[in-house]
């Protein structure tokens, strides 16, 4: 994958789930949609906050809490919302994931400028 592709179209390659994944879903449905919700939640509440130097440590915080082997997409959306809109460095908030997140928000992060 060329690292000059548009935001979308690199949104577009993360929302395929891996075959684990694909397969927990089948086996645990309910923890998936509750998780979806709960990201969902917190998307709204970022855009929703008056202040933004008080909704990035609440948001640092609740991702620290929730704990989830494979990184949601909305929270790759977030963390891009919050990167682009108040020009906060990605490095404050990928020492937080796991490496190969790492690699993926670097790489949605660095496409959104080419």
């Amino acid at each position: 994958m060329a690292i000059s592709l548009s935001f979308s179209s690199n949104l577009h390659l993360y929302i395929l789930p891996s075959i684990d994944q694909f397969i927990s879903l089948l086996l645990y449905p309910s923890v998936h949609l509750l998780h979806l919700f709960t990201n969902l939640f917190l998307y709204l509440f970022i855009h929703l906050s008056i202040c933004p130097s008080v909704h990035l440590s609440i948001h640092q915080a609740i991702l620290l809490s929730i704990s989830s082997s494979c990184l949601p997409f909305l929270d790759l959306l977030q963390l891009g919302y919050l990167t682009l809109k108040q020009s906060v460095s990605p490095f404050q908030y990928i020492s937080i994931y796991p490496p190969i997140y790492k690699y993926i928000f670097l790489s949605i992060h660095l496409s959104t400028y080419l």
